[in-house]
This record gives structure tokens, C-alpha cells and sequence, in this order.
């Protein structure tokens, strides 16, 4: 926005102008935030608690995978065919379970919609506990690995020491042997389940750490504008001049926000949509044909083209200012006399004018001239300054001291110059002009 008004306003930017690049550069910082050390290091942690749960349930389910037996029994049924529909071990993980593949693929920058996390738990199906020995350790179905405590197959499984004292868990936790077979933790509040899931706890907490949308550029109308509250607070300290607002919800502020920008169709021509056809110079490029200003990506060639552009506007307002300088010291140097006959055959505007009379003609041949008695101050006031004659304004003199030479003189003058419209238009253009710079 910034480089756009330099290159295509000559660098001229409204209050409401410097409010939006003002907004814009808090969202910017925001965003680079982001970024910061303590921020990347919170999310570098996510992924490994995410990861370290995923590759524990992973490494349960290719497991369980490969115990089956040919044409008979499996641990895991198929994914069709209704339920206990025995599953070969070679056959490949198909929908709905391919999420079961270990993923290869790079991971992406994109926002991903994370089904099923809520702000406690998970709730896809495994929400509530459940004693799955029914199906583990049934007459035809009992599973060394999942059966209970009481029964499980230890090596010394003749002596009194048959019975496992600990509690084997599998899948980062979620299912666990107990002493009548296999149970399911529940999911449906994980948040409250550190002692019992610590890593599906752990794996929560970083789906509620990265749960946001990062910052990135969007074009905002001033509908939106209005409503939001960084802007508000903006707007008022750059436009208003106030360190803050008493009633952010005020509405002559919206209205006024409204109005410094437009409606949608036309701040959306002006701020978003002429960016895609701007065209700028970039020095940082090879050549001299200008690029598309939607290009431009980096800080140093962000930082350059603006640079560029300012020293261009910088130096057009200088030389701006010089021409004016030089037309107000032309007229300053005027004398009355000759303010007089400038204003030529015009009667009507020679008698407005202070200090002349209009004559039909006199020696010199001028119809418009200066008065007898403003020709006698000029000539005294010519001589002052001349030093011929006269005393100097004491007010008006640096007197010098014994101690200090004189300084250069500084003497008043009471004359007044012939008004003239040209004069002071150039005087207050030029004031515009040292404003703006």
C-alpha cells in the first residue's frame, strides 16, 4: 500500500491513509510473532507429543496386523464385510481405515480440519470406556496377548507367580489388559485423564495449542474495518490524535470510518484491485522494465522499491519548493513603484491598490503610479537600509560590546510592499508545499 501511494499518489497519504498502513503494520507484526523463538518452540513441541501418540497407535495397529491366521481368525476384521470378517495380513489398509498408512508425504503449510478433537476430548467413536474381553476372551476367541491378568501365559505360568502384577498398555494407552481381559480407555475427556492417558493428553494439549488460523494479508472493507477493534483503537490515536477510545462501540466512529473510505466496491478499486495491474521499478531486478507490484515478496526488495519511489517524490517537492522560492524572492525584490505600473491601464484595480494613483500619463508614460507620499517612505525607508540617514530601531540592531564585536545589522523596514494576488498565492503554496515536506 505504502509503495503503491508513492509510486501512483506521488507520496500523498490522507490521516485515514496512515490509520490503514498503521493497522496493516500491526497485523504484519502479529503475524512475524509468529515466528519468534518461544512461539516456533511451542509448536516444534505439538508435533512431537502429536507424533509421539500417532506412532504409538501405529506401531499397536501394524502389529495386531500381522497375527492372523490363513482363512480363519484375525485381530483386526476387515473393513467390509460386516463384523469379525477375518482380514488376511497382506491385505492393505483401504477406506475408511487409511489413515492407518504410515503417511510419507511432506507436510504441508496449509490449515488442516481436525475432525472429532473437542475442547476436552475426542469424541469419534471411542468417547466412552469399554471391556472388550467379551470379544478377546471367549471360548473360541480367547488371545494370549489380551487375556486377563489372572490367566495370561507367563513363562512360569505352573508356579503361583502366573499372574501379572502390572497392567501392559498398548496404543499410547487406549487399550490396557485388566484382570478379567482387554479395556478401553475413554476419550471423551482426556484433559482430566494425565495419570491414566498422559501421551493422549499430551497429544490433546497440542491440538488445543495449535488451534488457530495463522495470520496472513487480507483486504479489508470498511465495513469490516469498523468492527474491529485494533483498527478502532488505530483510527482514533492517528486520526483523532487520542492516546484512546471512551466508547469503542461509538457510531459517529464507524460513520466517520465509513466515509474516509467508501463504499466496498469503490475502497476495494482504490486499496486491492489496482494492485494487480501496478506496475513498478525494482532495482534489486535485472533491467529496467518495471514488474507487476504483487511481485514483490521480499523485505529487500519491498524496502528498496519504497525507497526508490520516496527519493523520487523527495526530490520533485525540493525542486517544487525551489521554483517558489525563486518566484517569491523575484517578487520581494519589486519595488512599489514598479507594483504600481505593473498593474498598467486598470484603473479600477490601480486605486485598490495600496500606495497608487491612476493618471491618464506623466513623464514616465505610465497611467498607474506610485503616490507622492508613498514614493517620499519608499525612498526614506531605500536610504535606511542603505545606511544614508536616519536612525536604526534600537529594538531592531544587535549592538555589539566592548567585549564582543557587533553583530551584522538587523534592520527593521515598515514599508509595504503593493499587495499583489500572484505574491501571496505563491506564499501560500509555498507554505502547502514545506507541510508536506
Amino acid at each position: 500500500t505504502k509503495i503503491y501511494t508513492e509510486a501512483y499518489r506521488n507520496g500523498h497519504y490522507t490521516e485515514a491513509d496512515k490509520a490503514l498502513l498503521a493497522y496493516y503494520a500491526h497485523k504484519a507484526g502479529t503475524a512475524a510473532n509468529e515466528l519468534s523463538p518461544p512461539t516456533v518452540g511451542k509448536l516444534a513441541s505439538a508435533i512431537r507429543e502429536a507424533a509421539r501418540t500417532e506412532g504409538s497407535i501405529r506401531d499397536f495397529i501394524e502389529a495386531m496386523e500381522q497375527l492372523s491366521a490363513a482363512a480363519t481368525d484375525s485381530c483386526l476384521e476387515k473393513e467390509t464385510g460386516g463384523s469379525n470378517t477375518h482380514r488376511p495380513h497382506s491385505d492393505d489398509f483401504t477406506w475408511p481405515s487409511t489413515s492407518c498408512k504410515t503417511p510419507t508425504a511432506a507436510l504441508t503449510t496449509t490449515d488442516a480440519t481436525t475432525s472429532h478433537f473437542t475442547q476436552s476430548g475426542y469424541d469419534g467413536g471411542l468417547q466412552a470406556a469399554a471391556d472388550v474381553a467379551a470379544t478377546t476372551d471367549g471360548t473360541s476367541e480367547t488371545f494370549t496377548i489380551t487375556a486377563g491378568k489372572t490367566s495370561s501365559r507367563l513363562p512360569d505360568g505352573i508356579s503361583v507367580d502366573s499372574n501379572m502384577q502390572g497392567e501392559p498398555r498398548f496404543a499410547a494407552g487406549l487399550y490396557y489388559i485388566h484382570d478379567s481381559g482387554v479395556r478401553r480407555q475413554a476419550t471423551g475427556s482426556i484433559s482430566k485423564s494425565e495419570s491414566t492417558l498422559p501421551d493422549f493428553k499430551s497429544a490433546h494439549d497440542a491440538y488445543l495449542n495449535t488451534r488457530y488460523t495463522p495470520l496472513t494479508y487480507k483486504f479489508q472493507t470498511a465495513d469490516q474495518l469498523k468492527e474491529d477493534p485494533d483498527f478502532k483503537i488505530i483510527y482514533v490515536m492517528v486520526v483523532k490524535n487520542k492516546d484512546a477510545i471512551a466508547q469503542p462501540e461509538e457510531w459517529p466512529l464507524k460513520t466517520e470510518t465509513e466515509g474516509a473510505f467508501g463504499p466496498k466496491v469503490t475502497m476495494a478499486a482504490e486499496y486491492d484491485t489496482t494492485f494487480d495491474t501496478a506496475q513498478v521499478q525494482n532495482h534489486n531486478s535485472k533491467g529496467t522494465d518495471k514488474v507487476p507490484l504483487t511481485s514483490l515478496s521480499t523485505l529487500k526488495d519491498l524496502t528498496a522499491t519504497l525507497a526508490y519511489y520516496q527519493d523520487l517524490n523527495t526530490k520533485a517537492l525540493k525542486r517544487k519548493i525551489a521554483e517558489l522560492e525563486k518566484q517569491i524572492n523575484k517578487g520581494a525584490a519589486t519595488t512599489p513603484e514598479q507594483s504600481c505600473n505593473d498593474v498598467g491601464v486598470n484603473k479600477t484595480k490601480c486605486v485598490e491598490t495600496e500606495g497608487c494613483y491612476f493618471v491618464d500619463t506623466n513623464e514616465k508614460g505610465k497611467q498607474c503610479t506610485l503616490t507622492q507620499e508613498a514614493a517620499e517612505k519608499s525612498k526614506k525607508t531605500e536610504e535606511r537600509q542603505q545606511g544614508k540617514g536616519g536612525k536604526t530601531d534600537s529594538n531592531c540592531t544587535n549592538k555589539g560590546n566592548r567585549k564582543h564585536p557587533a553583530k551584522p545589522r538587523i534592520v527593521c523596514s515598515t514599508v509595504k510592499i503593493a499587495k499583489t494576488p500572484v505574491f501571496s498565492s505563491i506564499k501560500n503554496l509555498l507554505s502547502e508545499c514545506m507541510l508536506l515536506l
